[in-house]
């Protein structure tokens, strides 16, 4: 969706112990798609298999027996060919090209780079394919490559490949330290796993999503955990959990989801995403920039967003159908200058279909909105307590409550020209139970004695939307 050039400089340090051994401390710096590091990849042990190139022929080296037991033209299959069951196999300095899938069939597998500005598999022009496949094996560490799906090259459709690693199924399973970039589909994809870490990747320009996990089989499979991860560039989302189950999404660095390549034609712009359901999903202590959405869910059940920080986003944040929603401890900045076509209706906007939400300790701050209202309540109960409301010095109305006897509601502080503390009865809310708001839209409030907005006229959107136009005011 990017109407951006992704330019930006990015710091990783990251410390990350593993049984087989440990990579720390490197440096990079982005600028649209190159990367360059100051420090080489610390090897954990002795690997099975060297694989290397001249870059013409590639060669795989047994360090038990000393010799070249595999070689060819074809890098996807010497790889395979290397990776046994019970095997190490390092991929030494060069570009690798890949005509199909690195398809890892085996159990107990290790595939590394000597770091992930050295070692490059590279997507062939016209291959169309996932460069590093995997299903029903365990026991699998993919660390310290780059993979480059090429994506500018590739056949641009809205088929399931294109993702530069894609997992099925698989047990204990570590993805880290890895630079993923220019996929035709997501970077990374977990889907129906077990006991899965995707730990410090660098995922750039993916045409749909950066990180996808999905249970869509169903079933306990979960333990999985996303964390320290950047992710710079996307159409749709740029960490989503899709039918997740015990999904932990924490201190992830979410940039530039601005991108319109979707190659499902969505270009949702969706920060972070909890998409059709799951259960026991946390996203904590994610930084979000550069947004459409900061964050989202549609449907689950025990959903918690906490600490988590965003950024130049149109809406804060959005949800229905979920059965136990928290959102609490987070800052939310709109884009005070955003053009008058792209604002929301609301920065905060919960559904309906919600049961026992909770929103406490947030702060939204700098939104722009065509309803009027920052906050739309619509749930039948839940809590709304501690937060900062900014409205835009008395431009809106800071809370809509479709039912305002189900809601409690306390110590929320509303910013206007002074800020004022919001009483802790419902009363003063707005309510207008025969309408649905997002079928109204206020053209003019004032100001009650308690700081709250107070819309004073409302028309059904069909034809507010003429009136604005013919009245100059749009998107005021």
């Amino acid at each position: 969706m990017s109407k951006k050039r992704l330019g930006s400089l990015l710091l990783l340090t990251a410390v990350v112990m593993f049984g087989l051994g440990f990579v720390t401390g490197i440096l990079f710096t982005v600028t649209d798609k190159t990367v360059t590091s100051t420090q080489s990849y610390v090897a954990s042990e002795q690997p099975t298999y060297v694989i290397s190139t001249d870059g013409t022929t590639i060669r795989a080296l047994s360090t038990a027996t000393g010799k070249v037991e595999f070689s060819g033209t074809d890098a996807a299959t010497i790889i395979m060919d290397a990776a046994v069951p019970n095997s190490k196999v390092l991929i030494k300095a060069g570009t690798y090209i890949v005509n199909k899938e690195i398809t890892i069939e085996n159990s107990n597998v290790e595939l590394y780079g000597e770091g992930q500005t050295v070692s490059i598999l590279k997507e062939a022009a016209g291959a169309d394919c996932d460069i590093i496949g995997m299903s029903q094996v365990s026991n699998i560490y993919i660390h310290d490559l780059q993979l480059d799906g090429n994506r500018l090259n590739e056949a641009f459709s809205n088929s399931s490949e294109g993702n530069g690693i894609i997992a099925w199924r698989v047990t204990a399973l570590t993805i880290a330290n890895n630079y993923v970039h220019d996929n035709r589909n997501f970077g990374i994809n977990i889907s129906e796993c077990t006991n899965t870490q995707v730990l410090n990747n660098l995922i750039v320009n993916s045409d749909a999503n950066g990180i996808t996990v999905d249970n869509q089989g169903g079933g306990s499979r979960g333990g999985i955990v996303a964390r320290g991860n950047t992710v710079n560039g996307a159409s749709d989302v740029g960490i989503t959990s899709w039918y997740g189950y015990d999904f932990l999404a924490q201190n992830n660095t979410i940039e530039n989801v601005m991108m319109n390549t979707s190659p499902y034609a969505a270009n949702s712009h969706v920060g972070m995403y909890v998409e059709q359901g799951g259960s026991k999903i946390t996203y904590r202590g994610n930084q979000i920039e550069n947004v459409g959405t900061a964050l989202e869910a549609t449907g689950g059940t025990a959903i918690l967003f906490y600490a988590n920080t965003a950024h130049n986003c149109l809406i804060a944040f959005y949800a229905d159908h979920v059965n136990g929603l928290t959102l609490t401890n987070s800052t939310f900045d709109g884009i005070p200058t955003a053009p008058k076509a792209d604002l929301p209706y609301y920065a905060l906007d919960l559904d309906p279909e919600i049961t026992s939400a909770i929103v406490t300790g947030n702060q939204f701050i700098k939104f722009n909105v065509t309803s009027g209202i920052v906050i739309a309540l619509n749930p039948p109960n839940g809590t709304f307590s501690d937060n900062t409301i900014d409205t835009a010095n008395g431009t809106y109305q800071a809370i809509y409550i479709r039912t305002p006897s189900g809601w409690t509601l306390q110590n929320n502080t509303i910013i206007t020209t002074t800020s004022t503390t919001a009483p802790t009865s419902t009363t003063t809310a707005l309510s207008h139970p025969s309408l649905h708001p997002r079928d109204e839209l206020p053209l003019a409030v004032t100001p009650d004695s308690n700081g709250w907005y107070v819309s004073l006229t409302s028309l059904p959107r069909n034809l507010s939307k003429c009136f604005l136009k013919s009245t100059g005011l749009e998107g005021s």
